[in-house]
């Protein structure tokens, strides 16, 4: 039998081959193409492969009989033991943006791979098909769309949870960017399982952070569920079983959840987007839990939590605005988010509704009177080094933006808004080096920890200076590292004005307010040079 089955690509083969019933399969006989057909996740998949709207897949490679790890683990600890013979084997499906014949596919496998560049730049990425009743999405390594719509396009998109696979084919292997999804099973893993999963694929690229197996990540969950129950079969894991198994990891978890009483508004699609934009730079993928629609009807509508990763999210230019008082966010450019939803596939939209606690997403958009999702939980994990988080840096930032609406309110125009982001300080400093000659070799000789938190401040679109803080310090004290100026004239401005103005320091809510103030008029010092004293230079 042949090692592998090529056909070209469509929606009965693609649910043919997921299936597992096509020529010269030794696939499972435990779904039917027609079950595939009726998930969501066939749908998803025939849309991002097509050639109208997705990634232009002609071509499919079935290969037979492959070994994935992943499932491997999940059926040696659960299917091994039932009492139906399920396959350890699966069928790893390849697709392609070229057609072509087994003749060519055969010539190209055994050249160089530099002798064929065309064809393997058609590669798009495979889904691996598990054996086993109706979850048959296994690890899926896939494309994206590319960064920009098009080459005038106003709009980026980021992909900050990829990570580059070295995927081996019949000898050749090809470099693909993405973050490996996957369906979860209902039985060793749930959506929180899978979700921890995905967000695992990219953080376990950092030495601290281990990659686990769905079965893994839910047996570490906890020995027992949160009310004494079995965690095999799975039913589902609480944003404690959550954590837990996130630590187990190697990482720790930052929750925000809509629960506290005091955090009431905190959930907003502000709120979300700011923590997004925020933690994006370390590259770590945040694990979001929402209450999606389970029906659309209007009076009694059914709502179920569910956890997705988040891996990405559009942006376009911002827009200048006129000077106000309230705060404002360069985040707010998100337009939609990008998320690995294991209920329907990977990088899956999600868009922000009409109301600051609404969202569309694909759940939301399954139904003829649409309903808008709503997030509860925001899981982020951390290295454990990292111990000063974005909430503790926003209020410091709010206390200098009313100082600087106190200064500026009747001088400028233009708004002044903030940008946020946890930053690697290497990074940091490699950015600087567009920065003018002295500021771009003050940083760089600046002793700084990894992990810092940068602060942009802009009035208008123009970068007028910088706040640098440890990530890495104690929260209640002043963890302040450093302010970088790229105006020398905004500089002196603050000074004079602090200097005039002690009483600032009540602005900033927090227990070190004095030594934050102290720390902001320090930073902006500069040589005053007296009236009439003149100076031979």
């Amino acid at each position: 039998m042949s090692s592998y089955t090529l056909l070209p690509y469509d929606k009965d083969n693609l649910a043919d081959v997921l299936s597992g019933k096509f020529p010269n399969s030794s696939g499972s006989t435990f779904t039917t193409p027609e079950e595939v057909k009726d998930k969501n996740h066939f749908a998803y998949l025939a849309e991002y492969l097509s050639i109208d709207k997705g990634l232009g897949a002609k071509t499919i490679i079935a290969e037979h009989n492959y070994i994935s790890k992943d499932y491997l683990v999940d059926y040696a600890s659960y299917y091994a033991s039932c009492f139906d013979d399920y396959p350890k084997k699966c069928n790893r499906i390849h697709f392609f943006s070229e057609e072509f014949s087994v003749e060519n596919f055969e010539d190209i496998i055994i050249q160089e791979k530099e002798k064929n560049e065309n064809f393997w730049n058609s590669y798009l990425g495979y889904v691996i098909a598990k054996p086993i009743p109706l979850k048959v999405i296994g690890k899926t390594v896939l494309k994206t769309y590319p960064r920009k719509d098009s080459d005038s396009s106003d709009s980026d998109r980021i992909y900050f949870g990829n990570r580059i696979y070295d995927v081996n084919i019949f000898g050749n292997k090809i470099a693909l960017e993405s973050l490996a999804f996957m369906e979860q099973d209902g039985v060793v893993s749930v959506c929180a399982t899978a979700a921890i999963w995905m967000m695992l694929q990219k953080a376990s690229c950092n030495s601290y952070a281990l990659l686990k197996t769905p079965s893994e990540i839910t047996d570490e969950a906890d020995i027992v569920g949160t009310h004494g129950e079995r965690l095999f079969p799975n039913k589902g894991l609480s944003i404690k079983q959550i954590s837990k198994a996130i630590f187990h990891s190697g990482l720790v978890s930052e929750i925000r959840t809509e629960k506290k009483e005091e955090h009431l508004n905190l959930l907003s699609n502000s709120y979300l987007k700011r923590v997004v934009n925020a933690y994006a730079p370390i590259g770590i993928p945040l694990v979001l839990v929402l209450k999606v629609p389970y029906n659309n009807s209007e009076d009694n509508p059914s709502y179920g939590y569910h956890a997705i990763t988040v891996t990405g999210y559009k942006t376009i230019k911002y827009q200048e605005e006129k000077a106000s008082e309230i705060i404002s966010w360069r985040s707010d450019c998100l337009t939609k988010l990008f998320v690995h939803d294991d209920g329907w596939g990977p990088f899956a939209r999600v868009d922000f509704g009409a109301g600051e606690f609404q969202l569309i997403n694909n759940w939301s958009k399954k139904y003829a009177t649409p309903l808008p999702s709503k997030l509860t939980d925001i899981v982020i994990p951390v290295y454990h080094k990292i111990r000063i988080s974005y909430d503790d840096v926003e209020i410091i930032v709010k206390a200098i933006d009313k100082i600087l609406w106190r200064m500026y309110k009747d001088n400028t125009s233009s708004n002044i808004s903030w940008d946020i982001k946890l930053m690697y300080s290497e990074s940091f400093k490699s950015k600087s080096k567009s920065y003018e000659q002295n500021l771009s070799r003050n940083i760089h000789l600046k002793l700084m920890p990894k992990y810092i938190w940068v602060a942009d401040c802009y009035i208008g679109n123009i970068l007028i200076f910088q706040i640098l803080f440890d990530a890495t310090d104690v929260a209640i004290g002043m963890f302040g590292l450093s302010i970088y100026f790229h105006s020398q004239e905004i500089k002196h401005q603050i000074n004079d004005v602090l200097e005039a103005y002690p009483n600032f320091a009540d602005y900033f809510y927090h227990p070190s307010k004095t030594q934050f103030y102290e720390f902001l008029k320090n930073e902006s010092k500069y040589v005053k040079l007296k009236k009439g004293k003149s100076f031979d230079l």
